[in-house]
Order: structure tokens, then sequence, then C-alpha cells
């Protein structure tokens, strides 16, 4: 389809009359969309640009007082193309989220979990650091742990419901409410 077939159909193009739009888009579709397929291969994302490309023919006056001749589908296409282009390259500037998802997937959350203690057992003094260490890091049962320290099982059993609250709360970034940080108790 040539620009001009006679000046009352070029004046109803420029105008946007929706039949001849629609005569464009019946003789220009295929070209256009291959045109968007040369640079998307993903069809949702080249659908996208046609459509695009479509609505602002229809909708803008400028676009169609842009075209100087020739044949309509390969200026459309040209516009299709760039389109696409710049539908690719703000895609490209797009995290890959199924990158990010791998990502995800690798994590260890009880390695993060195990690096978080750790960080919290630091500002504990040194028997309530060995505690967690043999607790929640080496795996040790509360009655081995309190004959490693020469403790009884209870005061582990009180110092683990102390620091557990600690814990509860450095996790949730925010200090416990009127607790000790160095000796894991709690203040009467």
């Amino acid at each position: 389809m040539t620009w001009l077939r006679d000046a009352e159909w070029r004046d109803r193009f420029l105008r946007g009359d929706k039949d001849v739009i629609e005569e464009i888009y019946r003789a220009t579709f295929e070209e256009v969309r291959r045109a968007a397929g040369s640079v998307l291969h993903e069809p949702a994302d080249r659908d996208a640009v046609v459509h695009e490309v479509y609505l602002e023919l229809l909708s803008s006056r400028e676009l169609r007082e842009s075209h100087r001749g020739g044949q309509m589908g390969a200026w459309l296409g040209a516009i299709a193309r760039h389109q696409a282009l710049d539908f690719a390259r703000r895609e490209s500037r797009l995290t890959d989220l199924s990158a990010v998802d791998e990502i995800s997937a690798k994590a260890d959350p009880v390695a993060d979990l195990r690096r978080e203690l750790v960080r919290f057992a630091a500002k504990l003094d040194p028997e309530r650091q060995r505690l967690i260490q043999l607790r929640y890091i080496e795996g040790v049962t509360q009655m081995e742990a309190a004959a490693i320290l020469g403790k009884p099982r209870s005061t582990l059993e009180d110092w683990e419901h102390q620091f557990k609250r600690a814990l509860q709360a450095h996790l949730a970034g925010k200090k416990p409410a009127g607790g000790d940080a160095k000796s894991g108790r709690a203040a009467s």
C-alpha cells in the first residue's frame, strides 16, 4: 500500500479515520509483525510492540504526518523495528529474575541462621558463647553441654530461655526490652 491513493484517502488517513487505519492494519500487519519479530523473539513481547505501533498510528496525528510516501508496510515496519530495539534495551537493563531465583534457591537458610547466631553470640559473655557453640552449632545435648561447662542443666536451661528471647529481638533488628546483651540475662 503506497502513501497516496488520492487526496481524500490521504486526508482521512491524517485525521485518523478508523476505517482507513483498519485498512492499513489489515494490509500491513504481517510485515510489521515480522519487523518486530526480527528483534524480539518472544511472541508476547513482539505482539506488544506491534500493538503499540498501531495504537500510536491511530492516536497520533504527528506520527501519521511524519509519513512522507512510499510503502506503508515498510514505514510501519521500520517504526516497529525501532520500538522493538527500544523495548529490548529497556528489558536488558532489568534484573534477570530467573537468575535471582537461582541464587535464592542456592542460599542455605540453615547456614544463614548459623552465621546470624554466631554474630549474636559475639555479644554475649564467653560462657554463654560457648553454650551457643555447643548446643546450636555443634549440636550437643543440654546434658552434655552441662557436663562440658561444669554447670547444672537447669542453669543452662535458664540461659537458653534468656538468649532465645534476645536472639528473637536480634533477628527482628531490635534490642531486647530490658535485656543485658553481654550476659544474655533479662533485667529484673
